[in-house]
């Protein structure tokens, strides 16, 4: 059976609170036995991988270049797509669920991408950037929901857990 898989989002030069919030998410995902996909580059992807292999995880990187070893150092499958920015709509499309963590313009493509697959999102809301400005927001009319807004890491998880025992259900039906 296919691995629970979440997509997490954010900028490629993290602030200190933005690579620890994601390094947490990373070990978070790890420690679950889910999958964690992101970009592949550094900062928030850097640290969600890291904190994913460091609890024995798995970290998917969906890497915008043609050279697989240039995705970050603590990837553990490295898929060089070639295409750019391109591979934000591949990255979130290959997540279950996505989570932004802060975030410049590329996670706002990201989110839209996202949000028009019809992915649950949830965002960071304390962590500065597109992850505290799209919270609780809708993009636009073409959804009922909002993107979720999360306060602190212990109702993130509290929200995946659910999220994921959701996902089970529905794969079992």
């Amino acid at each position: 059976m296919r691995k629970f898989q979440v997509c997490v989002i954010g900028s490629s030069d993290a602030t200190y609170e933005q690579y620890s919030t994601a390094y947490e998410i990373g070990k978070y995902t790890g420690t679950k036995g889910w999958v964690l996909v992101n970009g592949g580059r550094g900062g928030v992807m850097e640290a969600s991988s890291k904190g994913a292999e460091e609890s024995s995880g798995v970290a998917v990187s969906i890497f915008p270049f043609d050279d697989i070893d240039k995705a970050n150092a603590y990837t553990t499958i490295s898929i060089a797509t070639t295409i750019g920015y391109a591979r934000n709509c591949i990255t979130v499309a290959s997540g279950d669920c996505v989570v932004i963590v802060g975030g410049k313009s590329g996670t706002l493509c990201e989110l839209t991408f996202a949000w028009q697959m019809g992915k649950t999102i949830f965002s960071c809301s304390w962590v500065e950037g597109v992850s505290m400005d799209y919270a609780d927001k809708k993009l636009d009319d073409k959804r009922e929901d909002r993107v979720i807004a999360v306060h602190d890491l212990t109702e993130l998880f509290e929200k995946l857990d659910n999220f994921y025992e959701d996902w089970l259900s529905r794969r079992d039906n």
